[in-house]
């Protein structure tokens, strides 16, 4: 059956073979990795390959050529190690020198190390202490102005003292002080009307205490007499 004519039904749906998304690909079986030997493989040994004459005497060739360069060659490292001993006096001068040139260079490089870090160090240093010149610069005129702001503020409350010190009172002044305080009178009474007017009590801000005084008893005396002549009636 052609590949056009393959109907399969997903759904419901009728649909071709080439319109499917996927394409059909056969894999072998294979068994997996846990499962035993299988009871046909069992006790099967299979054949040994047997070489011709000519391609085994080539293969003994190659290898015996491999074994005598291998022993070769570490015969030849193992005479170079040999002379390289410690105990040979050329070796040691060798070694000695070298150590010797090893040490030259690195102390040699480690000066350039240095002489770049010295460089930038100094660069740095003085820019930092251009930079610290300038923040001490800027600190001095900040305390500076900080101590004519005191000083000035130190002045007015001086200045706001002295001007006080007019009202205070002292042994010359002391009676009169006393005598305002005696014939000063404070009324805390007020009214207001709808249109908020305010209208303070009669003893606020009083002209004279002895007036006031007064102004009391005649009310006291006017009310005093109605009274009695409501009564009498």
């Amino acid at each position: 059956m052609s590949r056009e004519l393959l109907k399969v039904f997903i759904r419901g749906s009728e649909l071709s073979a080439s319109s499917l998304p996927f394409t059909h690909i056969s894999v072998r079986y294979r068994k997996p990795i846990w499962l035993p030997t299988a009871p046909s493989k069992k006790f099967k040994i299979p054949p040994r390959t047997v070489l011709p004459d000519n391609e085994k005497r080539e293969l003994d060739r190659l290898t015996k050529n491999y074994k005598t360069y291998n022993k070769a060659i570490l015969a030849y490292h193992g005479e170079i190690n040999a002379r390289q001993s410690v105990t040979d006096p050329g070796v040691i001068e060798a070694q000695r020198r070298a150590v010797e040139e090893d040490w030259e260079h690195s102390n040699n490089l480690n000066a350039e190390w240095n002489a770049e870090v010295a460089a930038e160090r100094e660069q740095r240093l003085a820019i930092e202490k251009e930079e610290k010149v300038i923040q001490i610069v800027a600190e001095k005129e900040a305390k500076k102005q900080k101590e004519s702001e005191d000083l000035e503020r130190a002045e007015q409350a001086v200045q706001a003292e002295i001007e006080n010190s007019k009202t205070f009172i002292t042994r010359d002044n002391i009676d009169q002080y006393i005598e305002q305080a005696l014939s000063s009178h404070i009324d805390y009474n007020f009214a207001i009307d709808k249109e908020g007017n305010v209208y303070q009590g009669k003893k606020a801000n009083p002209r004279n205490s002895k007036e006031v005084l007064a102004e009391d008893q005649q009310e006291a005396a006017k009310n005093h007499g109605l009274f009695r002549l409501f009564s009498s009636q």
